[in-house]
């Protein structure tokens, strides 16, 4: 009797096992990836400037100056580079699942249907969490870009590669000067450091994949908007961040209003107000 009672606790106990590992791994199935409740109405032009809009913040006026000045020096764009090709891989990993499975929901619902709930309820968190601590440098708005493209053709007028060295006669904070001058002033550990923080700079490009369920032709458009839309992100990091540090000494630059300053210097009032009103714009348009 007692052996009967033993061997029905530890079935029910396996049992109840069971039933908790399917509760965490059962999958969501999806009968017709092709069926939906949107209306398929976005096509490739319009996903592009969905990712663009998304990702390209009010971040560009914040992190060229505060990266060039604290960790990287003129070497940034190599800080963007280095995160613009992290970006890729990642957005190329949602353009293949958002081909496969074209539904409303970004990674969570990808995770939810390859790798069963628990791992979707973690991702839907962890994303939560990425976009509350990507929010206090990103604030979208593809209003930026028009912005970001005044700057370069602006700024290009006053460029010079001579501002990558240090002045000997500037020694003093607030100018500085800090690192050893030329392209690389803090060396390569000063560009990883960058490139961890210039990463915060892409992040929205999933959005592209969140509105695959409205996408006209999801498995071809999805692929192609996310890197046409981190391509053009890292144009415009990759421009206003040569154009910072060849108008004015990076160690010069002010890390939170770095083009307002820049204009001031040189000294252009319009052009300081023209982009301080768009960046009120981009923060105005989310």
């Amino acid at each position: 009797m007692d052996k009967l009672l033993l061997y029905i606790i530890e079935t029910m106990k396996k049992l109840q096992l069971e039933s908790i590992l399917n509760a965490f791994t059962r999958k969501k199935l999806i009968s017709s990836p092709t069926e939906s409740g949107l209306a398929r109405c976005l096509s490739t032009l319009d996903l592009t400037a969905l990712g663009i809009g998304s990702t390209l913040g009010v971040g560009v006026y914040v992190l060229a100056g505060s990266v060039a000045k604290n960790l990287a020096g003129p070497a940034v764009v190599i800080s963007f580079a280095i995160a613009a090709v992290a970006s890729m891989f990642a957005g190329l990993c949602y353009a293949e699942f958002g081909a496969r499975v074209p539904k409303a929901g970004s990674a969570y619902v990808y995770s939810y249907v390859t790798m069963g709930e628990f791992t979707a309820f973690l991702i839907g968190w962890t994303l939560i969490l990425e976009y509350v601590i990507g929010s206090a440098s990103v604030v979208r708005g593809l209003i930026n870009l028009g912005v970001v493209v005044f700057v370069v053709c602006a700024g290009s007028v006053k460029a010079n590669v001579d501002n990558w060295k240090i002045d000997t006669g500037c020694k003093k904070e607030p100018c500085g000067p800090r690192g050893t001058g030329g392209f690389m002033p803090y060396g390569i550990e000063g560009i990883i450091k960058g490139a961890a923080s210039c990463f915060y700079g892409f992040i929205g490009f999933d959005c592209v994949a969140t509105a695959g369920e409205e996408a006209k032709n999801p498995k071809k458009s999805i692929p192609i908007a996310i890197v046409a839309s981190l391509t053009v992100v890292f144009l415009a990091y990759f421009g206003v961040s040569a154009v910072l540090t060849t108008v004015l000494p990076y160690y010069e630059q002010d890390p939170k209003a770095p083009f307002p300053h820049l204009f001031d210097v040189i000294g252009w009032n319009w052009a300081k107000w023209l982009v301080s009103i768009g960046a009120i714009c981009g923060l105005c348009s989310r």
